[in-house]
């Protein structure tokens, strides 16, 4: 499992890969999420559905998808990957702290202007 801090800025794509480094763990078969919460124990802000193949999970989060946040600063995540057919049957692929960093009014509106 990694351990790892990010940051994800409002209204910008991100994406995040793990590779499994375990040789008897093999993800075939096994769907992964990504969540965000603003504590291990609370409502989710953002949850992403990976795409797993063999040993990899890869979490895309398109910046469009962002723009509905309106929890800013530190958060939690954790990803992971499971078995639907067998609940107890998961992987824990990483976690850590996220910052969600809110897009400066200036640089919103630059990005609107471009768009015209």
């Amino acid at each position: 499992m990694n351990v790892k801090d990010i940051d994800l800025n409002i209204g910008e794509d991100f994406g995040i890969v793990y590779a499994v480094q375990d040789d008897n763990v093999d993800l075939t078969g096994f769907k992964s999420v990504f969540a965000i919460r603003k504590r291990a124990s609370g409502p989710l802000v953002i949850k992403v559905q990976g795409v797993v193949s063999g040993k990899i999970a890869t979490f895309n989060i398109s910046g469009k998808d962002t723009l509905d946040i309106k929890s800013f600063g530190e958060h939690v995540y954790d990803a992971f990957a499971y078995k639907e057919s067998e609940p107890s049957r998961y992987y824990k692929l990483g976690m850590g702290v996220v910052n969600i960093i809110q897009r400066s009014e200036e640089r919103r509106v630059g990005k609107e202007c471009l768009r015209r």
